[in-house]
């Protein structure tokens, strides 16, 4: 979307010009370049058509594709319709350090978006249900075989009724639009550094699995690519307790 708003819409960069920002990972004389690709360029996950169409566009020429190759079918049969998994397996953070930098913003190195329909990291700021709407128009989860929708939330958000009534209206307006899967990550970066020196004390689900805290290094590292907005992606921490934790399984 970068390079058609930029480049195509309102001419403010060539493609010479961004391919050596790319290049140069918009470090130097390219930070201007960086400000227009990551801040001012529409992106995804803000509930604009435009970007999200384009996203859909994108998601059906793929799988498309994928379904014509050898005249469809899977590596048993041509007659067993198959679909594509569009995640990334919480590897996010090992996929963006083998990736360079992109025309959204993104740089190299940074970690990938952590869902098939999350959004990158500090693009998303119309709020939580401008997200849902991108999410619902920008993928089909009847076609495709995973729609994982990864949101974050402040730990105090939980506190109160409002609160809680308010994530449990963000999950009905996924599902009412069509949506398929969300994932809450409700924490922030100092739960989890100490949840790293006092394990004992911490219970732990990630991705509906109950870990150790003692993180290993690529959870630690995709702690750090968070650490910009104060939070983390792939778990849920809270402060053990009988009672919250309870609470805490018996969520959506």
């Amino acid at each position: 979307m970068a390079i058609k708003d930029l480049v195509f819409d309102k001419k403010k960069l060539s493609m010479a010009e961004l391919k050596k920002a790319l290049v140069a990972n918009f470090e130097g004389e390219y930070e201007k370049v960086y400000k227009m690709c990551y801040e001012d360029a529409p992106k995804y996950g803000n509930d604009i058509d435009e970007v999200d169409f384009m996203v859909r566009r994108v998601n059906d020429s793929v799988l498309h594709a994928f379904e014509s190759v050898d005249g469809g079918g899977n590596y048993i049969s041509k007659d067993i319709k198959t679909s594509l998994d569009q995640y990334t397996k919480s590897v996010h953070n090992l996929m963006g350090l083998v990736t360079g930098a992109l025309p959204s913003g993104k740089k190299a190195g940074v970690a990938l978006t952590d869902g098939s329909l999350s959004a990158m990291r500090g693009t998303d700021v119309n709020g939580a249900t401008a997200l849902i709407n991108s999410a619902t128009k920008g993928n089909d989860p009847v076609k495709w075989c995973a729609t994982h929708m990864n949101l974050k939330l402040p730990p105090d958000q939980l506190k109160t009724r409002k609160g809680r009534d308010s994530m449990m209206n963000i999950v009905r307006t996924l599902f009412q639009n069509g949506g398929y899967h969300i994932q809450f990550n409700v924490l922030d970066t100092e739960m989890l550094r100490d949840a790293q020196k006092h394990p004992e004390n911490t219970a732990i689900w990630w991705s509906g699995w109950p870990v150790s805290a003692r993180f290993s290094p690529s959870f630690t590292w995709a702690c750090r690519t968070r650490s910009s907005n104060g939070r983390c992606s792939g778990a849920s921490v809270l402060k053990y307790n009988p009672t919250v934790t309870a609470w805490r399984l018996a969520m959506p």
